[in-house]
This record gives C-alpha cells, structure tokens and sequence, in this order.
C-alpha cells in the first residue's frame, strides 16, 4: 500500500486474526509481532506498537506530524520515505535501538522541528 498518498481511513474488522487497528489509531498493525505495517495522516502510533515497518508510511502526503510512542523499538528504512509533507517527529521513545541496516527512516522529509521528550536519552543518528 506505500506510495498511496491519499489514504485516511484503515480499519480492521475486530475478528481479524491477522490484523488490528487497535485504539482506533488509522493504522494496519501485524497482531502477532506489534508491527504497524501501513499508516496514514491521521495515525496514532499506540504504545502497544514496538515496530515501524519498512516503508509503512512511504509517500504519505498528508502526513505533517507524528509522535513517535514510548513502545517503538525499531524503525525500519525508509518507513517515513517521501513524506513530502512531514514537518514535525515528536520522539517520546527511549528505546529505540539504532540498527545500521534499518537507516534512513526519514528520508526525502521536509523536517523542520525534531521535538524530544522529556525523558529520552537516546536518540537515532
């Protein structure tokens, strides 16, 4: 589904074994592995979410923000590829875990404010 830039609604049917859009957060996640797969402009990230998938929100448009959860442990390459519109990551995770092989997650971004919260003390190079 990347490169979908107009996408802003995914809903999983609550008797997907497979999938869920847990907390109602506009979002494809893998049940098994908390891995969101496919996002949108109107994402949640929730704190249940550990992964941010390989090109997960490739070419989203519409997205300008996005807070990146106290859950997420691992981003993948290029999972925010081409979102020409995103200004502003709000990173609250203090667990991330840099990996040379997942680089670049914000590649090809218009990034014009990188917040940081309180209580991180490691950021992603």
């Amino acid at each position: 589904f990347y490169n979908c830039p107009n996408i802003e609604t995914i809903v999983v049917d609550n008797n997907n074994p497979i999938y869920d859009s847990r907390d109602n957060c506009n979002a494809l996640i893998e049940t098994s592995t908390n891995a969101l797969l496919l996002g949108c402009g109107n994402t949640i990230i929730p704190n249940s979410v550990e992964i941010i998938k390989d090109n997960a929100f490739k070419g989203c448009e519409n997205l300008n923000t996005i807070e990146i959860s106290e859950g997420i442990k691992t981003i993948y390459s290029n999972a925010f590829n081409k979102c020409s519109s995103l200004k502003t990551v709000i990173w609250k995770t203090n667990n991330y875990i840099y990996d040379s092989n997942n680089s670049e997650p914000f590649k090809l971004c218009s990034l014009t404010s990188f917040i940081v919260g309180e209580n991180v003390t490691n950021i992603p190079r």
